[in-house]
């Protein structure tokens, strides 16, 4: 799908949402231009959570204080990479790590969006679940839950009642604050885990094929599998690259390939020039690394958005989980740092806000800086 299809498919769906809406008004639901917001009194919820906060409160209150260390330590973790991703990028370039915000057709392709935003969408469901959670257990209300979509993204939040946050003890308060990137980290570990048991490197997935190109020319095609270069088996990126590098211009390829629909073909390939390096011969494919299910089977066609969402899920939890925690006015970081800093400065105001607004501005410099970076590159 075009950018010019991807433009005009949002602008019917939010022109068609505006007149449904115009029509028929929705208690709790707020629409403004490319904003809907859903907002909801959390009567089913609260007896969700009572359930919850009665059955297991010591082990929620013990998850949350390992929550509000791994916090600070995420905290010092964001700012730590932050900086030294700046300094790679001057002393060893090659170990700079891009720093971007996840703009569609920029960060990655229009046709991976419906796999982002269903992993974004439950990477913040998530989160404001995880403070949801903290605070019935730990005796602070919860005004009102409820959901946002600006333009294609979706978001969540719970709102709490300020009086009985202000009443919590600084404890109970960070362990609130701290819950969501906590939860969020957790979940990213038992994807990680949960894919090392499940699945297994299967092979080199064809993500793009250039026009004009030998593979183009041979009938390589997207999503097809690589699983041999001739009679040498191939299971990762790093086995295609090896066997390219040994491959000289005008050589013979046999390709040994599953196709989307699960079929398993050879085709022949007539390597040509690489275009940076002319004694070494190219194929012109996008590649990347394919897994295949431990236990039973799954066409590549559907394999692959599997890939794609599993993939996005363990980015977006873990980087959610980490960026939160900085000290920004945004993030849930500001809000533990203030919280002990008024602690440690016995109800310093004045100091707390100038350390508060001295971090801020180092963070928010430390990613632009690092974004401005990853552009210019």
């Amino acid at each position: 799908m075009s950018l010019e299809e991807v433009l005009l498919a949002l602008m019917v769906f939010w022109l068609a949402l505006s007149l449904a809406f115009s029509v028929v008004k929705v208690r709790g639901v707020d629409l403004k231009p490319f904003l809907l917001v859903v907002k909801v009194k959390p009567r089913k919820l609260s007896r969700l959570l009572t359930w919850l906060s009665s059955k297991w409160a010591k082990v929620w209150i013990a998850l949350f204080d390992v929550g509000v260390a791994m916090g600070f330590g995420m905290m010092g973790f964001a700012l730590y990479f932050l900086a030294s991703n700046l300094v790679k990028h001057f002393l060893a370039p090659r170990q700079f790590v891009a720093v971007m915000p996840p703009i569609p057709g920029v960060l990655f392709p229009l046709e991976v969006l419906p796999h982002f935003v269903v992993a974004l969408s439950l990477a913040v469901l998530i989160h404001e679940a995880a403070h949801a959670i903290a605070s019935k257990v730990l005796g602070v209300r919860v005004r009102s839950v409820g959901a946002a979509l600006f333009v294609v993204l979706v978001a969540a939040f719970v709102e709490l009642e300020e009086d009985d946050v202000k009443k919590a003890g600084v404890r109970d308060k960070l362990r609130i604050f701290a819950a969501g990137s906590f939860f969020n980290m957790l979940f990213f570990l038992a994807l990680v885990l949960a894919l090392i048991g499940l699945f297994q490197p299967g092979g080199v997935v064809i993500q793009r094929v250039e026009p004009g190109t030998p593979a183009d020319e041979a009938g390589l095609m997207k999503y097809g599998v690589i699983k041999t270069l001739n009679d040498t088996t191939v299971l990762s990126v790093g086995d295609l690259h090896d066997f390219m590098g040994r491959t000289r211009p005008s050589q013979t390829i046999i390709v040994g390939l599953i196709t989307p629909s699960g079929e398993q073909v050879e085709m022949v390939v007539r390597a040509t020039s690489h275009p940076f390096n002319a004694s070494k011969g190219f194929m012109g494919i996008l590649p990347a690394d394919y897994y295949e299910l431990r236990l039973g089977e799954l066409p590549p066609c559907v394999l692959i958005h599997v890939h794609v969402l599993l993939f996005w899920s363990q980015v977006i939890l873990f980087s959610l989980a980490v960026f939160n925690m900085l000290p920004i006015a945004i993030a849930d970081g500001s809000r533990m740092f203030n919280t002990l800093a008024e602690k440690l400065l016995k109800g310093d105001t004045v100091k707390v806000r100038k350390l508060s607004l001295v971090l801020n501005a180092i963070s928010i410099t430390l990613i632009a800086a690092n974004v401005v970076v990853t552009l210019a590159m």
